[in-house]
């Protein structure tokens, strides 16, 4: 669990990362993530930022991954 006062999961917020979510506001509106104490914040944006670096296979911008 991610969000302790919404009880949503790591799982449930990579879906909705997947699916398009690409803000906290997002998944606040999809999920409930973040709508409560606001603790999970930093780990919600770790997630997407995370979720883009590996779309883009970057970690930064213009820093690639060694293969």
């Amino acid at each position: 669990i991610i969000c302790i006062c919404e009880g949503v999961s790591d799982r449930t917020i990579r879906t909705e990362i997947d699916r398009g979510a690409s803000s906290v506001a997002a998944l606040r509106r999809r999920c409930g993530a973040g709508s409560g104490c606001g603790q999970c914040v930093c780990d919600l944006k770790q997630m997407i930022r995370s979720a883009k670096g590996d779309e883009h296979g970057t970690t930064s911008p213009g820093i690639k991954l060694a293969s």
